[in-house]
């Protein structure tokens, strides 16, 4: 049996060399979220691209303003408007020097010595006969470069934006679309085959079941987190307790050609255990199998050579899967699609944790004001307060008891 931290650092450097297999396609910028990058990305724009307005106002001269009081206003006189799109050469004709010009948000600040804009609300205007401003009054001094965007603020082209592995979100394409970028390189989601062992289980939606029968909940919810990581996943069925039907699933799945097998069910120590003399008899290398953590501690992990797929065994019991998904398939996928390790906030315990000594733990838990709070029912067969979870606590300590306020790692459920 090992460390939790030792299988991690087992299942980064084999997600490592399974990258160079993943291939790379370009996609519309609309079509990247929950992809990878594949490769960093340099904005080929500045954000802004030009100095522009903050706000709708007045654009002016900012050492014009500097003897504004109440007592003695400066009068300006407006020499023209600029809308947002219009171009810069409209609105300086006559401009210049004890003049100022209406400006609207996002506007580029004209050419010549405007500095500052000062906001609508903040100035006292006069009207011409036509119902146009002619001339605004402050009653205080303007600040150089208030109220304006300069270009590149935010970035400049050339600058960083993302580096390989990012996986894509709202917010990445915000800052893409700023930046230029109609189309990216992305990575081809990795291909997962999973399959369930258990001659006790039947499909989750069968419309009868035996009393000795269980229905197969962990390969859905196995499905449905390896889909919300980016990846393409295939279920080949559940296959009985027997050694031959559980070697020729595995032959089977890697003739998939997949970048990873996932199994649920078989790992323990049962007598119809199998799915560990299977894998070996099918070829693979086993990295680890036992970890020193709960729930999940058979879990077992491997790879294919030549090219091959990795391989993750994971428990049966629904929460052994829950907790090997997020800890050690997540993981893998990360290191594969050269995504950063995730980090964790830190937050202390609000109540006592019993647990094994000597076994680091994942724990589904909420927050309680600035720290986290265990839930109750966590077997590993137990799923009711999963629904009510926002996260989980992870804890390394190999101590039996932990008290409130010693430390632990929060990490949101998926």
């Amino acid at each position: 049996m090992i460390s939790y931290n030792e299988a991690l650092r087992l299942v980064a450097a084999e997600g490592a060399r399974h990258r160079e297999h993943l291939r790379s396609e370009r996609l519309s910028l609309l079509d990247c979220v929950g992809r990878y990058s594949a490769a960093d990305l340099d904005s080929l724009d500045s954000n802004p691209r030009f100095d522009n307005a903050a706000m709708d106002g007045y654009a002016v001269i900012s050492s014009e303003t500097r003897h504004a009081t109440q007592e003695a206003p400066v009068r300006i006189p407006v020499t023209g408007c600029l809308a947002a799109g219009e171009a810069f050469v409209r609105a300086t004709a006559g401009s210049g020097s004890g003049s100022c010009i209406e400006i609207m948000t996002g506007a580029g600040i004209p050419e010549g010595p405007y500095d500052a804009v000062v906001k609508m609300e903040e100035v006292e205007p006069d009207m011409d006969p036509a119902g146009r401003v002619s001339a605004i009054t402050l009653r205080s001094p303007v600040q150089k470069n208030e109220n304006i965007r300069r270009a590149g603020e935010d970035f400049r082209k050339g600058d960083r934006l993302l580096s390989r592995g990012t996986r894509f979100g709202p917010q990445h394409v915000l800052a893409l679309a700023m930046a230029g970028h109609s189309e990216l390189d992305v990575l081809v989601p990795p291909r997962i085959v999973v399959f369930s062992t258990g001659s006790e289980l039947v499909p989750f939606d069968s419309p009868a079941i035996a009393a000795q029968q269980i229905r197969n909940s962990a390969a859905p919810l196995l499905c449905a987190a390896l889909k919300l990581y980016g990846a393409e996943t295939v279920f080949h069925g559940i296959v009985s307790d027997r050694p031959e039907g559980i070697r020729q699933a595995i032959l089977q799945a890697r003739e998939a050609r997949p970048d990873l097998i996932v199994t649920t069910g078989g790992v323990s120590v049962g007598k119809y255990d199998l799915v560990r003399s299977a894998l070996v008899e099918c070829g693979a290398v086993l990295r680890f199998h036992n970890v020193a953590v709960r729930p999940g501690k058979p879990v077992l992990f491997g790879s294919f050579p030549h090219g091959g797929p990795a391989f993750f065994g994971l428990p049966g019991n629904p929460m052994a899967v829950a907790a090997g998904v997020r800890f050690f398939v997540r993981p893998f996928l990360s290191a594969i699609c050269g995504e950063a390790p995730e980090a964790p906030h830190i937050l202390p315990l609000t109540a006592e944790v019993r647990k094994p000594s000597g076994l680091s733990f994942f724990l589904r838990a909420v927050r309680d004001g600035q720290g986290v709070r265990v839930l109750s029912g966590q077997a590993s067969f137990m799923a009711a307060s999963f629904l009510t979870a926002e996260g989980w606590a992870v804890g390394r300590s190999e101590a039996a008891v932990l008290q409130p306020g010693d430390l632990v790692e929060w990490y949101p459920l998926w």
